[in-house]
């Protein structure tokens, strides 16, 4: 829960509005669940509906449409 709270943290402090209620924040704290993913698995499917969002802690994530890599991020300790 501690480093659910510390990625928390920082993920409100760059993308979220500072002034989300607290009651707003532990809500979100609450349905986030840390998940190891291997490589190459594909989190979200280009036209279909999703029903999770993804932080990513540490990595390298690729973004294809129509198959063909478009952008590629490197995570390093939150910040890309």
């Amino acid at each position: 829960m501690t480093q659910n709270l510390e990625l928390f943290s920082r993920l409100l402090a760059k993308v979220c509005d500072a002034n989300l209620a607290s009651t707003n924040q532990e809500l979100l704290l609450n349905a986030m669940e840390r998940k190891e993913i291997s490589a190459g698995t594909m989190l979200i499917k280009e036209n279909e509906e999703g029903d999770e969002m993804y932080v990513i802690e540490t990595g390298e994530l690729s973004v294809a449409i129509a198959n063909r890599v478009r952008h590629t991020a490197f995570v390093i300790d939150g910040c890309s």
